[in-house]
């Protein structure tokens, strides 16, 4: 099946679209790249944000981008894709996605190590750049393939009884996380964490 589609994610779906959903949540996971992205820009010259700065994302990354996001993803979208759509579960996008999910675990846990010892070890500096800018270009990468090939793919294909069985499924899977006082929260923790990274850099 051709995974390219002609353009993003049309928003006229709106909120009612699971995979408008999905989308959504890019945008604050995005927001929370471009913090990594600025926290590391200012440990490399000197200027350090603290180890808790960098284990708030790591958290971040974890139950929200991860287990809440990547959950609906690996464990509802991909499925769909494959019963429904005729894709391949061990090549192509799913293959390449999930992969890509992984890729990003095994990248957070190295973060999450290095930002836990960071203070009494800043010599583990290094480690922590590394990791970090990996992820961050890994994420970008991954959301703009979902965004503006894979998701406007399924988007087209969704009839109302496939958007409803998603929407459905979605809905069944975050109340299970905690519901939307989840996302919610989350969000306050990268708002919170943009307002604190917007302050004067501390020596």
């Amino acid at each position: 099946m051709d995974a390219h589609a002609p353009g993003p994610l049309p928003a006229s779906q709106g909120d009612d679209s699971p995979v408008a959903i999905l989308a959504e949540e890019h945008a604050l996971i995005l927001r929370a790249v471009e913090l990594l992205e600025r926290g590391l820009a200012r440990l490399e010259a000197g200027t350090s944000v603290g180890g808790p700065f960098f284990a708030a994302l790591v958290e971040f990354f974890q139950a929200f981008a991860d287990r809440y996001h990547h959950g609906k993803e690996e464990g509802i979208l991909f499925p769909f894709m494959v019963a429904e759509m005729d894709y391949p579960e061990k090549s192509g996008p799913v293959a390449v996605l999930s992969s890509d999910h992984a890729a990003g675990r095994a990248l957070v846990r190295a973060m999450a190590d290095v930002a836990a010892r960071l203070e009494a070890e800043p010599a583990a500096t290094p480690e922590l750049l590394e990791h970090g800018r990996a992820y961050a270009v890994l994420l970008r990468a991954h959301i703009d393939r979902e965004d503006h090939k894979v998701f406007p793919t399924v988007e087209d294909f969704l009839g109302p009884e496939e958007r409803a069985g998603l929407g459905a499924a979605f809905a069944r899977f975050e109340s299970a996380e905690g519901g939307k006082t989840k996302a919610a929260h989350y969000a306050d923790v990268v708002g919170a964490l943009e307002r604190d990274a917007g302050r004067p850099d501390r020596s």
